[in-house]
C-alpha cells in the first residue's frame, strides 16, 4: 500500500491533513491500517490533492464502512440511487454544531464530505471536537452534565409502537409494565404515541476513553429553536445558562475547514460535531456526504445487539 504524508493538528485546526506522497496520487493506495490508526488518534482528516469525485467518494467510503445510513431530512437531495450519496443541507442558514442523527439509536460512527465545488470564504464547514469541549468545560458544569443524560421524545405512529413492542394495541399499563430490549421507552399520552430516546449528555467515543460532548443539544437549542427536545432524562428543560455556557466553548474551539475541489473529510460522528457558517451562494457550494458504520471497530458490531440497523444500505 502506498505511503502518504501526514500533517498533525496544530494551533487552531484540530484536524489531521492527509497529502499525497510523491508516487501515489490515488485514494485507493493509500495505507489502510495507517489511515484508521491516525483517525482513531485524531478524530477528524482532510484528505486533500487528491481529486475526489463521486466515484472515488464511493470507493474510499466503502473501504471504512460495512454499511450507510441516509439522513431522509427534505432539504437534502440524493446524488445515487440508493441514497447513500446526499447533499448536505441546500439552504442558507448557519448550522449550530451537531453530531450527525445523534439524536436517534442508529447514530453512524464515520460523517464524510466530500467538496465538489468549494465555497467562497465565509461560508465553511465548522467542526469542534467533543473532548476538547469537555476538557474546557468549568469542574462544576462538567460535574452537573456527568449525571444527567439527555432525552429525546417524539410522537409515533401507533404501528411503529406495536412493531418495536411486539404486540397489538398497547396500552398505558401493558407499556409501563414491560421491558423493552430495544433503545425507545414508549408511552401514551391522551390518545397519542411518544418513543423516548435517551443517552448521556457526556460519552465515550468509539476510540477514545475520554468523555465527548458530541450530540445534537446546540442545533437543537440555537438553530431548531427548540427548548422542549431534547430536555433532561426527567423532562425538565435545560436551562438556557448551561446551552450558552457551551455555546461559548464551542465558539472557541470550532474550526474552519477550509475548502478546496476535490476534498474528502472523513469525521469521527461520534467525538466531533459538524455545522457550517451561512451559505451565500448554495449553488457554488457543492458538497457530498455519506453516513456510514465503520468496519473497524473493536469489538465488532453484532447485528443481533442493534436490530433497527439492519434497513441500513450495504457498502
Amino acid at each position: 500500500m502506498a505511503q502518504f504524508k501526514l500533517v498533525e493538528p496544530h494551533g487552531m485546526c484540530n484536524y489531521g491533513m492527509i497529502l499525497p506522497s510523491r508516487s501515489n496520487t490515488r485514494l485507493a493506495l493509500l495505507n489502510r491500517l495507517r489511515i484508521q490508526r491516525v483517525f482513531k488518534q485524531y478524530g477528524a482528516l482532510l484528505f486533500r490533492g487528491f481529486d475526489v469525485g463521486l466515484p472515488e467518494f464511493d470507493d474510499m467510503t466503502s473501504r471504512y464502512c460495512d454499511s450507510f445510513v441516509p439522513n431522509y431530512s427534505s432539504t437534502r437531495q440524493a446524488m445515487s440511487v440508493d441514497g447513500r450519496t446526499q447533499t448536505v443541507d441546500l439552504g442558507q442558514s448557519a448550522f449550530a454544531l451537531h453530531s450527525e442523527l445523534a439524536r436517534v439509536p442508529w447514530r453512524p460512527d464515520i460523517a464524510w464530505f466530500a467538496c465538489l465545488s468549494a465555497p467562497e470564504p465565509g461560508q465553511e464547514t465548522v467542526i469542534c471536537d467533543g473532548i476538547e469541549v469537555v476538557r474546557a468545560m468549568p469542574p462544576d458544569l462538567r460535574e452537573l452534565l456527568s449525571h444527567r443524560s439527555l432525552s429525546h421524545k417524539t410522537e409515533t405512529p401507533k404501528e411503529v409502537c406495536e412493531t418495536w413492542v411486539g404486540f397489538s394495541d398497547p396500552t398505558e399499563a401493558s407499556l409501563r409494565r414491560i421491558k423493552s430490549d430495544g433503545p425507545f421507552v414508549f408511552s401514551i399520552e391522551n390518545g397519542r404515541y411518544f418513543g423516548t430516546y435517551t443517552v448521556p449528555v457526556l460519552h465515550k467515543p468509539n476510540f477514545s476513553k475520554e468523555y465527548a460532548f458530541a450530540n445534537f443539544l446546540l442545533f437543537a437549542r440555537f438553530t431548531k429553536k427548540f427548548r422542549d427536545f431534547p430536555t433532561f432524562e426527567d423532562g425538565s428543560e435545560i436551562s438556557d445558562e448551561i446551552c450558552s455556557a457551551i455555546k461559548k466553548i464551542t465558539d472557541e474551539l470550532q474550526v474552519d475547514v477550509c475548502w478546496q475541489d476535490g476534498d474528502l473529510l472523513m469525521l469521527d460522528n461520534s467525538r466531533f460535531m459538524h455545522g457550517r457558517h451561512s451559505v451565500k451562494d448554495p449553488a457554488r457550494r457543492v458538497i457530498a456526504t455519506q453516513f456510514g458504520y465503520a468496519s473497524f471497530l473493536t469489538p465488532k458490531r453484532n447485528p443481533a445487539d442493534e436490530p433497527w440497523l439492519e434497513d441500513t444500505l450495504p457498502a
